[in-house]
């Protein structure tokens, strides 16, 4: 009986431990950007549209396309001519790499269009990275 006495007392520590941890959280908001869930390709597509509107002769051979949310704040976007667009949104840095051969850096110049959360276009500038190359000497044996 003394053993009976002893695994109850041990069960009901057990639940009065583990119950505060089953208790619901706090709930939490689930934000779905449309952004996040736009193909690849359109998005590539919309940016060299754009860039065809304007004049643009389009010419590319890697992408990179990056996420951004301003969050609370409002974020500072450089454009071409040194003019700045502030936005508070999510928006997309869609950065078009063209390939010159020429360069240390064949990659170093690409073209970038930033797109709104509604698939808007806020502008467009132009990007020179100056990527250090390591180069790695030959070891003679």
């Amino acid at each position: 009986m003394n053993s009976r006495l002893i695994v109850l007392i041990a069960i009901i520590i057990s639940v009065l431990i583990f119950l505060p941890s089953c208790k619901p959280s706090e709930p939490t908001v689930e934000t779905q950007s449309r952004l996040t869930h736009m193909d690849d390709l359109k998005l590539i597509n919309i940016a060299a549209n754009y860039l065809k509107e304007q004049g643009e002769t389009i010419s590319f051979q890697e992408t990179y396309i990056e996420y951004h949310d301003a969050g609370t704040t409002t974020a500072h976007i450089a454009l071409e001519d040194g003019k700045t667009v502030e936005y508070p949104g999510e928006y997309l840095e869609i950065r078009l790499y063209q390939n010159d051969e020429s360069k240390q850096n064949p990659y170093g110049h690409c073209i970038v269009v930033y797109v709104t959360q509604d698939g808007n276009i806020l502008g467009q500038n132009t990007l020179d990275n100056e990527l250090p190359i390591q180069i790695i000497p030959d070891i003679e044996n």
